[in-house]
């Protein structure tokens, strides 16, 4: 073999270790805040320390992270950390603490999953343009709501 075919074979090798993880491997991470908050204007929002997307209130977006130990956090809040499992989906809102005669302190907190979809029946994706990172997919990830007839019931 010549020198090219050893340096060709080892470069296909190097990035098959280096190959992004598949959609199975991700997880999803949900972020949100309700309608009812004071975060009236768009703010960002990191993820591990870098930046992922903006959001404001009544709206929310996905980050599909590696499975792990992962830090969510807005520069003047209280951050939370979310253990993120291969094809799971976790929840995060942002509440807040108040107390009197002092600004409001964004918290985020980890919410169970049926709360959560509860929560977010009503919120809508937010902005392509406000999806800063690679990992915040451009559209709703959830794709349309399934729509049912009148004589149709949910065990069908």
């Amino acid at each position: 073999m010549t020198q090219t075919a050893h340096v060709t074979i080892i470069s296909v090798f190097a990035l098959m270790l280096l190959r992004p993880a598949r959609a199975g491997d991700l997880a999803r991470i949900y972020v949100y805040v309700q309608l009812e908050t004071p975060a009236r204007s768009w703010f960002p929002v990191s993820c591990d320390g870098a930046v992922v997307a903006e959001i404001k209130r009544g709206r929310f977006f996905a980050i599909d992270v590696a499975p792990g130990r992962h830090m969510l956090t807005e520069e003047k809040g209280v951050p939370t950390f979310v253990d993120a499992r291969s094809g799971q989906e976790s929840f995060v809102r942002l509440n807040w603490h108040f107390e009197v005669g002092k600004p409001a302190i964004p918290v985020w907190q980890v919410v169970q999953p049926s709360t959560a979809r509860n929560d977010m029946i009503c919120l809508t994706y937010i902005d392509a343009g406000k999806a800063v990172s690679r990992l915040v997919p451009k559209r709703d990830p959830r794709g349309p709501p399934r729509l049912t007839r009148r004589h149709e019931t949910n065990d069908e």
